[in-house]
C-alpha cells in the first residue's frame, strides 16, 4: 500500500472510496494537502468523512478559504456535513463574484 492509501484508510475513509480517491489526482493531492495543513494523519470516519468533503466540495471561487474551513472541521467547529454545507454556502454567498473580485456579495446592510 502507498503512503496516500494508508493515510486516506487512517482517517477513516473505506477502503473502496480509497481506490476511488486515489484514482482521482486532484482530489487525493488536495485531500493530503489539507491533512498536512492540519496536521491529522488519523482520525475517526465522521472527521476523516467532513475533511474528504472539503477537498471535493469547496469549489474554485472559495478555494482560498479550503485551509480556513478545514482547520474549523479539524478543531470540531464544523462537524456536521450539514454544518459543511452551510459554511460553503455562506463562503459562496459572501466570496467576490469572479465578474468583480473587488465587491462582496453581501448586502450593503450586513
Amino acid at each position: 500500500r502507498s503512503d496516500t492509501e494508508k493515510l486516506f484508510l487512517n482517517i477513516g475513509i473505506k477502503p473502496n472510496k480509497v481506490q476511488e480517491t486515489l484514482k482521482n489526482k486532484q482530489v487525493s493531492q488536495k485531500l493530503v494537502e489539507i491533512l498536512n495543513a492540519v496536521n491529522i494523519t488519523q482520525c475517526d470516519e465522521k472527521l476523516g468523512n467532513l475533511l474528504y468533503g472539503v477537498a471535493t466540495r469547496v469549489t474554485e471561487s472559495i478555494e482560498k478559504h479550503r485551509f480556513m474551513l478545514a482547520q474549523y472541521v479539524a478543531d470540531k467547529k464544523v462537524s456536521t456535513s450539514n454544518q459543511l454545507d452551510m459554511a460553503i454556502a455562506c463562503l459562496l454567498y459572501t466570496s467576490p463574484s469572479p465578474r468583480d473580485r473587488q465587491k462582496s456579495r453581501m448586502p450593503s446592510s450586513a
